[in-house]
């Protein structure tokens, strides 16, 4: 492999790590969001 294919590659695994992580980040907050409508309010005290 020359130096430019396996750049080539490093690049393209680190955008797969980098999209995938975002949609891992996304799905979190989705979920803590809606974990928080669900919440029902209950009046302090």
């Amino acid at each position: 492999m020359s130096e430019t294919a396996l750049e080539a590659v490093l690049r393209r695994d680190r955008a797969i790590v980098v999209a995938t992580l975002a949609f891992l980040i996304a799905l979190a907050w989705i979920y803590v969001l809606q974990l928080s409508w669900r919440k029902p309010s209950r009046p302090a005290g």
